[in-house]
C-alpha cells in the first residue's frame, strides 16, 4: 500500500492532515461529534486513533508511530487549536497558499500578508496573525475559520445550490443548523423581512430571487464560498409558516471542512441578530 503523502513528509503531522485520512462522516463512533475535532484530540494526545474504526488499519499504525514519536519531542502536548492551525499555514507555505488561490500579497512593516477578500472587508493573512483592513479585530475562530479556508480551498464552486442536508456526511449538522441559525434567524425577522435586507446589505449581501422566497441573501464570504440565506415569511391565511434556509453550492466541501462551513453559518446568524 502506498502510505498518503501527509505521512511521508518529515514534518509534523497537524490536525486538517490527519483529518483527511479519517473518512470525513462525522459518524461519531470514535466518540467526537466530527471527524475534525477527533484529529485534533489525536494530535494533542488526548486520544488514540484507534478510536477510528474506519480508517485503514496500516495508515492508523503509521499515525500512532508519527503521533507518538510527535509527543515525546513535546509537539501537540497542551497546543491550542489556533496554535495547529498557524502550523498547518506555515507548513503549507504562505506564498504557494496566494499563488494557489490567485490572490495578491502585501508587505507590511516588513511582513508579507495575503489579502484576502472576506465579505465585505479584506483580511490581510501573515504566518503569525491575521487582521483586517478595515481595523476590525477578529476573534480567535475566525482567525482559525480564515486560516483553514485558505489551507484548504483547492476545488471549485459548481453553481449548483444545495441545503446543508444534500452535503456528504452531513446528517448530525442539520438538527444544529437549524436550532442555532435558522429559527433563531426566522424568530427575529418574522414580517419583519425589511430589516433583514436592511442588516444584510451592511454586510456586503447582494438581493437575490431564488426559489420563490421572499427575501434572498448572498454572501460571497470568501471567492470561493458563496452562503445564500432564504427567507419566506409567513402568511396565515394560506396556513403558510414562515421560514429560513440556508444554501451552500454543491461542491462546497472541495473548498472547505464541514465544520468551518457550520461555523461560516453561525458567523453570519450572529452577524445579523447582533445588529437587530
Amino acid at each position: 500500500m502506498i502510505m498518503p503523502k501527509a505521512l511521508s513528509s518529515k514534518t509534523n503531522l497537524v490536525p486538517l492532515e490527519l483529518y483527511k485520512l479519517t473518512p470525513k462522516t462525522n459518524c461519531g463512533n470514535c466518540g467526537y461529534s466530527s471527524c475534525l475535532a477527533f484529529a485534533t484530540h489525536v494530535i494533542k494526545g488526548e486520544s488514540s486513533v484507534d478510536a477510528c474504526i474506519h480508517m485503514d488499519e496500516a495508515v492508523r499504525k503509521q499515525v500512532a508511530q508519527r503521533v507518538n514519536a510527535q509527543r515525546k519531542e513535546g509537539y501537540g502536548l497542551k497546543m491550542r487549536s489556533f496554535d495547529f492551525v498557524k502550523e498547518d499555514f506555515r507548513k503549507t507555505g504562505l506564498q504557494n497558499i496566494a499563488e494557489r488561490h490567485n490572490l495578491p500579497t502585501k508587505i507590511l512593516r516588513g511582513r508579507i500578508y495575503i489579502l484576502l477578500p472576506y465579505l465585505n472587508d479584506t483580511a490581510l493573512v501573515g504566518e503569525d496573525d491575521i487582521i483586517t483592513e478595515s481595523g476590525r479585530n477578529l476573534s480567535e475562530q475566525e482567525k482559525m475559520f480564515i486560516y483553514n479556508y485558505l489551507i484548504q480551498g483547492k476545488g471549485n464552486v459548481q453553481g449548483q445550490w444545495v441545503g446543508m442536508e444534500g452535503l456528504p456526511g452531513s446528517i448530525s449538522k442539520v438538527k444544529s443548523l437549524k436550532a442555532h441559525c435558522e429559527d433563531p434567524l426566522l424568530r427575529t425577522f418574522q414580517n419583519k423581512l425589511d430589516k433583514a435586507k436592511k442588516i444584510g446589505e451592511k454586510f456586503g449581501a447582494k438581493i437575490v430571487r431564488e426559489g420563490g422566497a421572499d427575501l434572498g441573501l448572498f454572501f460571497q464570504v470568501f471567492p470561493r464560498l458563496p452562503i445564500l440565506i432564504l427567507f419566506w415569511d409567513s402568511d396565515p391565511e394560506d396556513n403558510f409558516p414562515g421560514r429560513v434556509k440556508f444554501l451552500y453550492d454543491k461542491g462546497v466541501l472541495n473548498v472547505l471542512d464541514l465544520e468551518s462551513l457550520t461555523f461560516a453559518s453561525e458567523h453570519l446568524t450572529n452577524m445579523l441578530l447582533a445588529n437587530t
